[in-house]
């Protein structure tokens, strides 16, 4: 460590001038580095919300265009002539004839082809 010490106190004038040259150099484009990083991290992390927010917006849209489908499917059956006057075996054959076009409505846990 005494050396480099040394180093320091021994310089001349010109060694001196070159090491603030140095200096001021690093310093600047320690300056002007570091707020580009952080600009530049701030834009892509606001790009990043902006992308995650559509998303967002564009699934929750889908999934209640695809409810509102399914209530109006429901609403359908429920003022069906079949289910006014209790005709249940009709009704069951018009269910399971919707069924069969949209096979996506088997998918609820309640509606079963074959109840067991």
């Amino acid at each position: 460590m005494r050396p480099m010490f040394s180093y320091f106190t021994n310089q001349t004038i010109k060694m001196r001038f070159q090491l603030w040259i140095v200096v001021v150099i690093v310093t600047l484009a320690f300056s002007i580095i570091v707020p580009f990083y952080y600009i530049e991290k701030r834009d892509r992390l606001d790009e990043a919300e902006n992308q995650l927010k559509q998303v967002i917006t564009l699934q929750s849209l889908y999934i209640e265009r695809w409810n509102q489908e399914k209530l109006d499917t429901i609403k359908r059956f429920a003022l069906s002539d079949h289910a006014k006057f209790h005709q249940i075996g009709d009704l069951k054959r018009e269910f399971q004839d919707y069924s069969r076009v949209n096979s996506e409505f088997l998918s609820y846990p309640k509606i079963q082809e074959n109840p067991s």
